[in-house]
């Protein structure tokens, strides 16, 4: 297949964008290990920004000093130097009526930030049966892509091994060069994993395109396919597959996200997962949206 015709030429300029990373930062034990993977996904060499982002609550007088936005930034850029960011400190305080996470979202937007680091939980703790607030309203009315760290999430060493669930769609597509061309680092692994129902009429050669982009890209890892039983969620046999490759990170792409849901597949997964997800919403919606609001 010559790069003229190959599906993912054109998102090979990706690799040339400087990433935004903002890490949104509130004090709670996650914090830390949403820092940890804000700094790996940086490309220095490319002049990555990253951004330490902190809601604070003036109706809050009684948090403890260690809670304080002033002790949190000087927590935090000592946290930075030991792990060699050059990060900014941006906080932002919550008008009356705004709640954390309209504040947190309103501060992506103004530093246009590309990937947003949240934790699962917050300072209220962690829960099997559902995501923390901030998590959830980031996936659904943010325009950021958005990573969320669990407790459960390993720490990341220099080799980090990525799941890129596909159904090849344009939004699976547009996230997989991105996932490739921009984000991935000498070294990493990357599996490409496609679940579908058993009984379909999908082959191998589905799969063909992810295999010669990662050839070309002299990324190591393998692309395949996995069957679910009928019935069985889509998701339960995309996290089986995770589990059983005990993978670092679980991306996936989406389109049509807002504030009123997300996609069962998507959201299943960023609850269930023990690893660490990713997810990458359509570069085509995102450009829209911001370009409506600046207006």
């Amino acid at each position: 297949m010559s790069d003229s015709t190959h599906p993912f030429t054109l998102s090979k300029e990706q690799s040339k964008k400087k990433l935004r990373v903002g890490v949104a930062i509130d004090g709670s034990g996650v914090s830390e290990k949403a820092l940890l993977l804000g700094g790996r996904l940086l490309h220095p060499d490319r002049r990555d920004r990253i951004y330490i982002l902190h809601v604070s609550d003036p109706n809050k007088p009684w948090l403890p000093d260690t809670l304080t936005p002033d002790h949190l930034e000087h927590e935090y850029q000592l946290k930075c130097h030991d792990q060699q960011l050059d990060a900014v400190w941006y906080k932002k305080e919550k008008s009356k009526g705004q709640s954390t996470c309209e504040a947190l979202i309103e501060l992506t937007e103004e530093l246009q930030v590309d990937i947003l680091v949240v934790g699962s939980f917050g300072r209220k703790g962690e829960r099997i049966d559902m995501l923390g607030t901030v998590s959830d309203f980031s996936l659904r009315a943010g325009n950021s892509d958005v990573c969320i760290v669990k407790s459960s999430s390993y720490a990341l060493q220099n080799s980090v091994t990525w799941l890129f669930s596909t159904d090849d769609s344009h939004c699976a597509k547009a996230a997989f060069a991105a996932l490739l061309y921009q984000i991935l680092k000498p070294g990493d692994k990357l599996h490409v994993v496609w679940v579908t129902t058993e009984g379909g009429d999908f082959d191998n050669a589905d799969l063909q395109s992810y295999k010669d982009a990662m050839k070309a890209a002299k990324v190591e890892g393998t692309c395949f396919l996995s069957g679910t039983k009928a019935g069985e969620p889509i998701a339960d046999g995309i996290l089986a597959v995770a589990n059983k490759m005990d993978v670092d990170i679980l991306v996936m792409g989406i389109a049509g996200y807002g504030a009123a849901k997300l996609g069962s597949v998507s959201a299943e997964c960023c609850l269930k997962a023990r690893c660490t997800t990713l997810v990458i919403k359509d570069p085509y919606e995102v450009k829209e949206k911001r370009a409506i609001a600046s207006y």
